[in-house]
């Protein structure tokens, strides 16, 4: 529904350009949308995950290993079986938390024997402590499913009267309730991976902060078919050749967030950011997951695509009335979105 109330369906063929900038031009910003077609896929035979960690016990070590793990993930991970995210700490370890589609226990073992063989070889640099679960990809929300098999990967909801078969995995246990000092990401590109110079970036990075790569979120590794269907939409044309999404947040569950714990996080995510920013120079964010202050959030957030993004918000709505923060068209409005610019 548009500003003025009319009803309005759009496709490819009916308002094109309306229906390219509702996908990926932002929430709240073009209309209200009341009803949508999906395509869907038929499912793999398999989803699974590979978890753990690999402690290297110095930094020179973990330099190595930074090195050739990103020399792994180019040739081995950087496709459409593999998503969710790997993460570099200050503690040096690199944490895995990867799923996986239509592989068995037998060929994710054969992708990773490689590193795994490498990592053998120099037990005294190197702690590594993986596992694998591979499940039957039309169980992935069965929730009886997952208590009878791998219970200690779910939580079912614990409120009283929750639906029995709702829960969540055990690794989003620490966003429930989360309070965010700040949240920052940005689209590292497959040749950034590519770079020796690049692991000493992410090194240095990982210094100041948990450096969290989320690969789903990056298309490099995409599909020509899956390509071909994204490029007919607004998101910011970098994710096409972005190996993966860099994530940096930092916050508490308490229920009275701490402003000098705030402030002292919020220095070091920065410090870590900065890093990543100067060696990426002409990439962008993710706007559903990026810094509520950037401030050149119109390039960060759609690219080249934002003037024709303002041309059709100007056409479809006129009057501005649909707005959010950092939005397609949210310069007409006051920092805190209650009155015109």
């Amino acid at each position: 529904m548009t500003w003025d109330g009319r009803i309005v369906v759009t496709n490819e063929y009916r308002h094109p350009k309306l229906y390219w900038a509702l996908r990926g031009g932002g929430g709240a910003t073009f209309g209200i949308v009341t009803r949508m077609t999906l395509l869907t896929h038929p499912l793999p035979e398999t989803f699974g995950a590979l978890t753990g960690t690999i402690k290297a016990t110095s930094d020179q070590a973990f330099r190595v290993l930074i090195e050739r793990f990103c020399e792994f993930y180019c040739q081995a991970l950087n496709n459409e079986h593999w998503g969710e995210q790997f993460a570099l700490l200050p503690d040096n370890s690199l944490t895995l938390a990867l799923t996986f589609q239509g592989l068995d226990n037998e060929r994710v073992a054969t992708i990773w024997s490689p590193l795994l063989a490498w990592l053998g070889q120099h037990p005294a640099d190197y702690q590594v402590d993986t596992d694998i679960v591979v499940v039957p990809a039309r169980h992935m929300w069965d929730l009886a499913y997952w208590k009878a098999h791998h219970p200690g990967l779910v939580q079912p909801d614990p409120r009283p009267g929750a639906d029995p078969s709702t829960f969540w995995w055990i690794g989003n246990g620490a966003e429930v309730s989360m309070y965010w000092y700040t949240y920052q990401s940005r689209w590292i590109p497959l040749t950034a991976f590519q770079s020796r110079d690049f692991a000493v970036t992410l090194f240095e990075a990982s210094r100041h902060w948990r450096v969290s790569m989320h690969i789903n979120k990056g298309l490099a590794g995409a599909c020509s078919e899956a390509l071909g269907r994204c490029r007919q939409t607004a998101v910011n044309p970098v994710v096409y050749g972005a190996a993966a999404l860099v994530i940096l947040g930092a916050g508490t569950q308490l229920s009275r967030p701490n402003p000098v714990e705030g402030a002292e996080q919020l220095g070091r995510v920065n410090a870590a950011m900065k890093i990543l920013r100067e060696a990426t120079p002409n990439s962008g964010a993710y706007a559903n997951e990026a810094d509520y202050f950037e401030p050149d959030w119109q390039r960060e957030f759609w690219g080249v695509h934002y003037a024709k993004l303002l041309e059709v918000k100007r056409r479809y709505d006129p009057i501005g009335l649909f707005h959010c923060h950092h939005g397609v068209g949210s310069e007409g409005w006051s920092a805190d979105g209650m009155s015109r610019a």
